[in-house]
Parts: C-alpha cells; structure tokens; sequence
C-alpha cells in the first residue's frame, strides 16, 4: 500500500493576481484610460502600474494559505486533502 502524500497549508500576504488566457499576471484587469494595472484575487486591490511602481512588492490586506506540497491556493486552508496534489493536510512533510 503507498503511503499517503502529507503536507500542510502555509499562510502568505503575497497578492493572487488574476492572470490573463498565457498564464501571466493580467496587467490590464485594472484599465481606467492611463491607469492599467493588475487586481488580486483575495482582497480585491488593483494597483496602476505607472501610479504604483513597487505594485508587485505590496502585500495582500487579507492574504491566503497555500500547499505546502504543491503551492495549491485555499483561502482559508480548512481543506482536509489538498484539491491540486491530493496530500493530507495534518501538517505532515512528504
């Protein structure tokens, strides 16, 4: 019998950016004539990225939790199993 996958979910400021159909941070979600920049997922802040140069340095206001196996997002890590990899969260290693 294989052995179960274990890990844990990790809390994290950093912003989840929506990202655009490629996989990159969508840099345009935030679009007002000049002002385009990109939102976060979690709190909802957009910043414009020639007002706010440092925009990818800012934290979350909320933040979110993230597998520590697979760095899957839960946004408030009671998930028992992890939906990306699977692993049992009981704050095992792999």
């Amino acid at each position: 019998m294989a052995e179960m996958k274990r890990a844990k979910w990790v809390f994290t400021k950093k912003h989840l950016w929506y990202r655009d159909s490629h996989g990159e941070i969508d840099e345009w979600r935030l679009d007002y004539g000049f002002h385009d920049g990109p939102e976060c997922q979690i709190c909802g802040e957009a910043f414009c990225e020639h007002c706010h140069k440092d925009w990818a340095d800012k934290e979350c206001s909320i933040g979110h939790y993230e597998c520590s196996a697979c760095s899957e997002v839960s946004r408030d890590g009671h998930e028992r199993f992890c939906p990306g990899c699977g692993a049992r969260m009981d704050g095992g290693n792999s």
